[in-house]
């Protein structure tokens, strides 16, 4: 236990030394090509530090799998600078017994990182998008009308030409129910719609009705819309986020929620909500060739820089192939867990042609 402490404790230093100083890095990179907008706000430094504060979360989950990478790497090449590799070798610690040293810390990140994942980085996004919403810069004030906002409910499809109330009223709203076949079966044209004691009211409807070929139209000034979607649903379809928590993909892939894009991309994100997270148990395999080498080799510190180009290249491969299945080009679970289980083999086999 304490020689896990010890490697532990370094690891987690170089750990959030490295994660803090990249987040740093690209927080200034996306704020050399957004100050002037923010600025525009009107508020100065006070709309920087939100802006900062609420892309923050988006940047760390972003960077957790490279963090964990390069910290095992240095914490693995600094033991052996020390000769503390061979030393622990010499009494029989093998490199799967050296690696485990730091799977504690590892596991714990992994959990914090996917509470981060499917909690914090969707709130702070949405969080984010509502902020820009409420305070738009005055160039953006006279910008065109939004575009209508399509999407399904109660088995029919809707759009709807204007969201406002953050969802509660909406203006242009045409409904077209569908039968089991999905068969067109009417046609409904309201002014408005409001949400009123937990139900939709739509005001002003045309209502079309089509049975056995028989066309039947009547106006109504008032109308209940039982099938209607939720004020958050309604909101979410005329601004999507990108990131979205766990309990809310499933809703789209049951039907229980309206999405904004093919199923292959939330079936993909479902997949990623627990990949990403595993990404670093995968790392912290492929920093292990910085365990071998003793510090007076010529060959010193080249495990380093392998462990390095295994982690790029596995973050390349994970970022393409899961393009590949939010495009629905792959199966999403092939998309998202290969990339895991090849580098994961390509690690485990690394480690044990150097052990030989």
């Amino acid at each position: 236990m304490t020689l896990v402490r010890y490697v532990s404790k370094a690891f987690v230093g170089r750990f959030l030394a490295v994660l803090l100083a990249f987040a740093a890095l690209l927080q200034l990179l996306d704020l050399l090509d957004k100050m002037s907008a923010v600025l525009e706000r009107g508020q100065g430094s006070a709309d920087l530090l939100t802006y900062v504060g609420l892309r923050l979360p988006l940047f760390v989950n972003q960077l957790v799998p490279l963090a964990v990478l390069i910290g095992a790497l240095t914490v693995f090449l600094s033991l052996a600078q020390r000769n503390e590799i061979v030393a622990l070798r010499s009494v029989g610690a093998s490199p799967w017994r050296l690696l485990g040293l730091l799977v504690p810390a590892v596991t714990v990140i992994v959990l914090l990182h996917g509470l981060l994942l499917d909690q914090g980085v969707p709130r702070a996004e949405l969080a984010l998008q509502d902020w820009w919403a409420l305070r738009p810069a005055p160039r953006e004030r006279t910008e065109a009308p939004a575009k209508p906002v399509w999407m399904l409910a109660g088995g029919g499809i809707v759009s709807i030409t204007t969201v406002e109330d953050n969802g509660h009223r909406l203006a242009g709203v045409t409904i077209v129910p569908r039968d089991e076949e999905g068969q067109a079966t009417g046609r409904t044209v309201a002014r408005s719609a409001e949400w009123e004691d937990g139900r939709w009211v739509l005001r002003d409807a045309e209502v079309l009705t089509l049975r056995n070929g028989i066309q039947r139209t009547e106006h109504r000034d008032a109308l209940p819309w039982p099938d209607g979607p939720s004020p958050a649903n309604v909101a979410f379809a005329a601004n999507p986020t990108q990131f979205l928590p766990l309990r809310r993909i499933r809703a789209i892939l049951e039907g229980a929620w309206s999405g904004t894009r093919h199923r292959a991309y939330y079936e993909t994100q479902m997949q990623k909500s627990f990949s990403m997270p595993a990404s670093s148990f995968v790392m912290l395999l492929l920093a292990q060739p910085a365990l071998h080498g003793i510090r007076r080799s010529r060959r010193f510190g080249s495990g380093l820089a392998v462990g390095l180009l295994l982690g790029l290249a596995f973050l390349l491969c994970q970022g393409l192939l899961s393009a590949l299945g939010e495009a629905n080009t792959l199966p999403p679970a092939v998309a998202v867990w290969f990339p895991l289980v090849l580098f994961a083999v390509i690690g485990a086999a690394v480690l044990v042609s150097l052990e030989e």
